[in-house]
């Protein structure tokens, strides 16, 4: 029903509000500097509780570098929400990071068009495969790619994150783990995400540590968590366990990772690729962590035969020697043009684009 949704404190902390801000408890130094945090939208963390120190951290689906003492700046990337709406049409999400409401579904070549804020109306070659059978895959949020050598011969194949085999002449059997796209909330609660089917909208976020409760499906779970550590552990996105011969101890969830905190925060980072290497993956690039040993960030970076690199995007990729005139026979079928010898004529190669893999072969898609 309408005016039933709620704002919930981080870590399944039992406080929760209806249709209005709820009121969270703070420790540490986030008591006091916090505000500034708040102010902007962002989550305060003090790793050292009264050290005078605390850090801003953007909150998802915002990302960016988290601010020591001030806000941090934090970009929004659309498509982490919006990713769906293409997805069920077999297209690609893309956000230019300018602005709000400028997010774009794209077609996957050799399909073509692209509309802002909804799908796009997709046109491929009349004479193809494609041409006549499209609205096979596309129904089914899938991309059709015309045999690179058979003339009329087509097949699905499954459009990121989902993966899967392609499949001739019908629609592919395409799975999706939920917990790297819209089952993170479990992560910014403090709690497990558990995705045990391929169907869509099936995830669970269980109470983890000490924290016992309902678990919540598509949403983070009721968990009651006080009695360890009064929730400090669970109001900062970490898990809590009680010690044996008292006390507590903090430790970082999944994909964050660091060292466990005894009585005080865990020192936690997180791997930004684990939360954002399906946009690289995507269009065929690779993502990397960035600005050295706290990876406070990602970006991706274009693979085979290309040069090209983004932080926070998809890099713009310029193709070089003979890809620059082939890498359209790689592109349809979502691979990567080598070309692995500059002095060498006709040895340009597809491979395939990560996560999949596969043996790459000399002027034709694999």
């Amino acid at each position: 029903s309408l005016g039933d949704w709620e704002c919930r404190c981080g870590g399944g902390v039992a406080t929760a509000a209806t249709a209005a801000h709820a009121v969270c408890p703070v420790a540490g130094d986030c008591s006091t500097g916090g505000t500034t945090c708040t102010a902007n939208g962002q989550r305060c963390f003090d790793a050292v509780a009264s050290d005078g120190n605390y850090e801003c951290q953007c909150v998802a689906p915002e990302t960016g570098s988290p601010g020591a003492n001030r806000a941090a700046v934090c970009t929004l990337d659309e498509c982490v929400e919006a990713r769906g709406v293409c997805a069920q049409a077999g297209q690609l999400c893309t956000d230019n990071g300018v602005g709000k409401g400028d997010w774009a579904c794209s077609c996957v070549k050799p399909a073509q068009g692209s509309s802002v804020a909804e799908p796009a109306v997709c046109t491929y070659p009349a004479e193809t495969g494609c041409g006549a059978n499209a609205q096979t895959c596309t129904s089914q949020g899938q991309v059709c790619v015309d045999h690179p050598a058979l003339a009329g011969e087509w097949s699905c194949a499954c459009v990121a994150p989902q993966k899967g085999v392609a499949k001739a002449r019908g629609a592919a059997a395409c799975t999706v783990n939920e917990c790297h796209g819209p089952g993170m909330v479990c992560r910014e609660a403090g709690q497990l995400c558990v995705d045990g089917s391929a169907a869509a909208g099936d995830f669970e976020c269980r109470c983890s540590g000490a924290a016992t409760g309902t678990p919540g499906a598509n949403r983070p779970a009721t968990c009651a968590a006080a009695a360890c550590g009064n929730g400090i552990c669970e109001a900062a996105g970490q898990s809590c366990e009680v010690k044996p011969g008292g006390g507590f101890t903090c430790r970082c969830v999944h994909p964050a990772a660091g060292t466990p905190g005894d009585g005080v925060l865990a020192k936690c980072a997180v791997d930004h690729c684990v939360l954002h290497s399906h946009i690289c993956e995507a269009v065929g690039q690779k993502c990397v962590n960035v600005d050295g040993p706290l990876r406070t960030t990602w970006g991706c970076e274009c693979q085979g035969s290309s040069t090209g690199a983004r932080t926070e995007g998809v890099a713009t990729c310029a193709p070089v020697r003979e890809c620059a005139e082939h890498r359209a026979v790689c592109d349809a079928a979502g691979q990567v043009c080598v070309d692995p010898n500059e002095n060498v004529t006709g040895d340009w190669e597809c491979h395939c684009a990560a996560p999949s893999f596969g043996a790459p072969k000399a002027g034709a898609a694999s």
